[in-house]
């Protein structure tokens, strides 16, 4: 936490603490500003006086000056965890970038804001947020957002036909809830502009957690696999979408049982052909169908060994029939909510 509530942040210094969560640190631990160190500071890293948060562009420079500032301050010698400037691929067109860099760019995206995006200058920027190798080569980095802790993450998913680099991005906004998504990068080097992303789409709208969020994402030679998070629930529907009345069925975003693999179609020429296609569902081995209910009773009786086994294909014809089973259970044992939308 800042010294200062974030809700009151008025002044461009204060509302840089509040986004960032290395100054979110360094500040709380100063506990009060000394009046002198701030006006030298603020003046010394080009921050305006006052007016709103400055733009992104502008804290590249600014946000890493205050650290300086705040460190040297506070008597803290040791280094910055920094960047993973190592992790960088060989492929044209692939390389690092900051996880929060990530988060600008889609914020960008959804802005309507399409222009040329300066990898090189925003790694810069967030070099001093420490960014962590998770498992099945994720990338994740801290932020902050009013105060609120949040957090980046992302994974190389490879690169489609027409040369566009895919990740998979995970995003907290602050809280506990996270936003899975695939996306597409147009990434060119510039002479004398530095490594710069043109554009970017996105390939795949992921959901929150176990409620559809994104495991993996590979490109392979028929599109784009893409791995998501599921609840029974999600299972269920993921088999036919008109299913309703499962309410007596785990659907909260930390109820995962399982993973559907869906494949977005891409053609030669790179666009994306077609809805994402379900192509295999599994189970995970620890999971919770919802107690004794009697719809838990029978998902596990005629559902789960329809599923068990990662990568086994479920065609249509069968799914219906796995579904069909399960409301047969249901209604025997006297539960008539479950039912298909006209």
């Amino acid at each position: 936490m800042a010294s200062f509530p974030c809700n009151k942040a008025r002044t461009p210094f204060q509302h840089l603490v509040c986004s960032d969560p290395v100054l979110l640190e360094l500040d709380g631990r100063m506990g009060h500003h000394d009046k002198a160190w701030l006006d030298s500071t603020v003046q010394n890293c080009g921050i305006p006086q006052q007016g709103g948060a400055p733009g992104e562009r502008a804290r590249w420079s600014m946000v890493p000056c205050l650290v300086s500032a705040y460190r040297q301050y506070l008597g803290i010698n040791m280094p910055l965890p920094g960047a993973v400037d190592g992790l960088v691929t060989r492929e044209s067109g692939r390389g690092f970038m900051h996880p929060s860099c990530i988060s600008v760019l889609l914020e960008d995206y959804d802005k309507g804001h399409l222009l040329p995006f300066p990898v090189a200058a925003c790694n810069r920027g967030y070099s001093h947020v420490e960014v962590q190798s998770q498992v099945h080569g994720w990338l994740s980095a801290d932020a902050a957002k009013d105060g609120d802790m949040a957090w980046t993450s992302w994974s190389d998913a490879g690169v489609l036909p027409d040369g566009r680099w895919v990740a998979a991005v995970n995003q907290s906004g602050g809280g506990n809830g996270s936003l899975g998504s695939v996306w597409a990068f147009d990434r060119h080097e510039q002479s004398g502009a530095g490594d710069e992303i043109l554009s970017i789409q996105r390939l795949y709208a992921g959901g929150d957690r176990c409620n559809g969020g994104v495991d993996k994402a590979v490109v392979d030679h028929s599109g784009i696999l893409v791995s998501v998070s599921i609840t029974p629930v999600g299972l269920l529907q993921a088999m036919d979408k008109t299913l309703t009345g499962l309410d007596d069925l785990p659907d909260c975003a930390a109820c995962c049982i399982g993973t559907a693999r869906y494949r977005v179609p891409v053609g030669s020429d790179g666009k994306v052909s077609g809805t994402p296609v379900l192509v295999s569902l599994g189970l995970n081995e620890d999971r919770d169908y919802g107690g004794s209910s009697v719809q838990a009773t029978c998902f596990a009786r005629t559902v789960e060994g329809a599923v068990i086994g990662y990568g086994k294909t479920l065609d249509p014809v069968r799914m219906l029939g796995v579904v069909d089973a399960f409301m047969a259970c249901t209604r025997d044992r006297g539960d008539q909510s479950v039912q298909r939308r006209l």
